[in-house]
């Protein structure tokens, strides 16, 4: 458990967390007014979800073991960059879905930067 001391009075985030997590979680985990109810979040949402991967998938699962390893190779090998390009526009990953990607985008110019990312 990080020390609350040391979180960075900026942006209230526990420098060892923030490869493990999103900013927006973070910023919820670490409300310094201690709330921890839902919130509304004001901003845009990004889906994207790869074209032709229940086939491609489908065809590696005959393989076994290999296939998946060779389709986690896949998947790493485009939402890697893809991860980038979010978090260069400043945009949060809400949720992974097998081929599916959920990003949100707060704060200012939120509609500009996802527009721009996508």
């Amino acid at each position: 458990m990080p020390e609350l001391k040391k979180i960075r009075k900026k942006d209230r985030t526990p420098p060892n967390l923030l490869g493990y997590f999103s900013r927006l979680a973070l910023r919820q985990a670490f409300d310094p007014a201690g709330k921890s109810t839902p919130r509304i979040i004001k901003g845009s949402y990004l889906f994207a979800d790869l074209s032709g991967f229940t086939a491609m998938s489908d065809q590696l699962s005959v393989l076994g073991r290999k296939g998946a390893e060779e389709l986690a190779d896949i998947i790493n090998k485009i939402f890697d960059p893809l991860l980038d390009i979010v978090f260069s526009y400043k945009g949060d990953v809400v949720k992974f879905g097998g081929d599916a990607i959920l990003v949100v985008f707060d704060g200012r110019i939120h509609t500009q930067r996802a527009l721009e990312c996508a």
